[in-house]
């Protein structure tokens, strides 16, 4: 029986495979549209994934935030609170 290829299972592969991912790419790429509610999911089934504050120029040429994500491993417990360290906020 072939595995079924999801949204999750390809964002997860792409993070793994690739420096980072924001959340136009996920789109692009998977169709996507809620990377942040994937990137959560990840998180609580034991992956860490850091979240990287970025500004940039949006299509209009005004400043804009977007978030890239970066994966960094797997540890097998609820991450919330180790990415929060990982980024200072705690």
């Amino acid at each position: 029986m072939k595995d079924k290829k999801t949204q999750r299972t390809e964002v997860l592969n792409y993070l793994k495979t690739h420096e980072t991912m924001t959340s136009k790419q996920a789109y692009d790429l998977f169709g996507a549209e809620r990377l942040a509610a994937i990137v959560h999911y990840f998180r609580k089934h034991g992956h860490l994934i850091d979240s990287i504050d970025c500004t940039g120029k949006n299509r209009y040429g005004e400043t804009t935030n977007y978030t890239k994500y970066k994966y960094v491993g797997f540890n097998g417990a609820d991450n919330t609170i180790a990415v929060r360290k990982m980024r200072g906020e705690v």
